[in-house]
């Protein structure tokens, strides 16, 4: 089974009608469950670090949901794969590495105002995006969360 975003890192106590498999993070219900609020005393994100290969930045959303990508050459083109049924957001990271870069984004993604950002340039300075889907990717809210840091 593939990893899954979120981990639980701490210890969590739960009814006798959960199951946490401590190998996946997987949680079963069986039987009554407590309905309410939860409260986590820590999450951790999975993080990858995609290659590009021949201008195509693959998203793989079973492998984590925090990418970082070293820009090697510009991406002509982004792909989101095993997109979760449910609502899922991540985090994209963009690595420079001195050279002008661009990326192609696809019609799904939607950036605020309708303009995608231009890049930054100067190496190994990152420009971090964060984007979300409730629709299995249909469609994608960008935002700009940080550039030339």
């Amino acid at each position: 089974m593939a990893n899954k975003p979120f981990k639980i890192i701490d210890d969590l106590q739960v009814g006798d009608n959960v199951t946490i498999d401590n190998t996946t993070g997987d949680i079963t219900t069986s039987g009554a469950v407590a309905s309410g609020d939860a409260t986590f005393t820590s999450l951790r994100e999975t993080k990858t670090a995609p290659a590009i290969s021949s201008g195509v930045l693959t998203l793989d959303c079973n492998v984590g949901n925090v990418f970082v990508v070293s820009l090697s050459e510009d991406i002509t083109s982004v792909i989101f794969t095993n997109v979760p049924t449910d609502a899922y957001g991540m985090t994209l990271t963009l690595v420079a590495d001195g050279t002008p870069r661009s990326v192609v984004w696809p019609a799904s993604v939607k950036w605020p105002s309708g303009t995608a950002p231009t890049l930054t340039s100067t190496l190994n300075k990152e420009d971090t995006f964060v984007l979300i889907t409730d629709d299995t990717g249909t469609t994608w809210a960008a935002a700009i969360a940080g550039q030339d840091r």
